[in-house]
């Protein structure tokens, strides 16, 4: 099996399947875009840099890389992709500035990586089996409204966004919330597993878990006391138990305040992106009905 010698991680591999945004998923996106959008190599790294990295290149650097404002460390662009090395886009750029104008978009287009091709999975056939359903058909069903709602929907928006099916404008008011799409998964489930689709509820449920703690702390302090005057192994056990329960509470209690903290900010980009995707529909629409128009009148 041929390869381009460039191998990925578990965790990339992983999220790539499950369709979860990923750092280097998205620096190559954003390079990619980047690549489209300048005629130089100076305008590359300027459209990088308006996206938010800090590009490091030139005689002092021994490779090229960026980094993008919400991560933590550089990100070589050679590891990406062999085309997103220092030499290979300063030769690209070099090349596209001989050509004239009018041939330019075509070259960008002719010369840019082609996605990796994977053979879709063989699906079984599917098995035909018999089942009588016992009781009421017409069973009202709760309706998910309040914050549960907008997380659901601020999360697909990031899934969509991040695969590229969505427009540009939305694109660019939810790429810098790719990095912490997992804080919003997390607050996401919290909110469905407790049923919370209000400020007060949560307010409430906090205030439970911030009580639940303290009594477990204090309860956990005096076996600490009782296991120091005894012998160590009377009340191990317990306080493994107390642990253990101490360390689910403390991370929902975060991610309660996370929620607190990101709930305003995520309902409003939740209304913001609904405006760009009306406005492209409307557009779309306009235009499907303007070719119809057309193809009518010449017939």
């Amino acid at each position: 099996m041929e390869t381009d010698g460039h191998g990925k991680s578990y965790g990339e591999w992983k999220h790539e399947k499950e369709g979860t945004p990923t750092l280097r998923g998205m620096v190559k996106t954003d390079v990619e875009m980047a690549m489209t959008a300048a005629d130089s190599f100076a305008g590359f790294v300027a459209e990088l840099q308006k996206k938010g990295y800090a590009v490091k290149y030139g005689s002092k650097a021994a490779h090229m890389t960026v980094r993008h404002k919400e991560a933590q460390k550089n990100i070589r662009l050679d590891k990406i992709s062999p085309h997103f090395s220092e030499d290979s886009l300063r030769r690209y750029f070099r090349e596209l500035q001989t050509l004239p104008p009018e041939m330019q978009q075509e070259y960008k287009q002719q010369t840019a990586p082609e996605p990796p091709r994977r053979k879709p999975k063989e699906q079984p056939m599917p098995v035909r089996r018999r089942a009588r359903c016992r009781g009421r058909w017409n069973r009202s069903c709760r309706k998910i409204t309040g914050f549960m709602a907008c997380y659901y929907r601020y999360c697909a928006l990031l899934r969509k966004a991040y695969k590229g099916k969505v427009g540009k404008r939305c694109y660019y008011l939810l790429r810098d919330d790719f990095l912490k799409y997992n804080r919003y998964r997390r607050q996401c489930d919290l909110l469905w597993e407790r049923q919370i689709t209000t400020l007060d509820e949560l307010l409430t449920y906090k205030e439970n878990l911030q009580a639940e703690y303290n009594t477990l702390t204090a309860q956990r302090k005096a076996l600490y006391r009782r296991k120091s005057k005894t012998t160590p192994a009377d009340y191990s056990e317990q306080i493994q138990t107390l642990t253990a329960r101490i360390r689910e509470l403390r991370r929902e209690i975060t991610t309660c305040a996370d929620i607190e903290m990101d709930c305003g900010m995520v309902q409003d980009k939740v209304q913001r992106a609904k405006q760009p995707e009306k406005a492209e529909l409307r557009v779309a629409e306009n235009t499907h009905y303007n070719h119809v128009c057309a193809y009518g009148s010449q017939h």
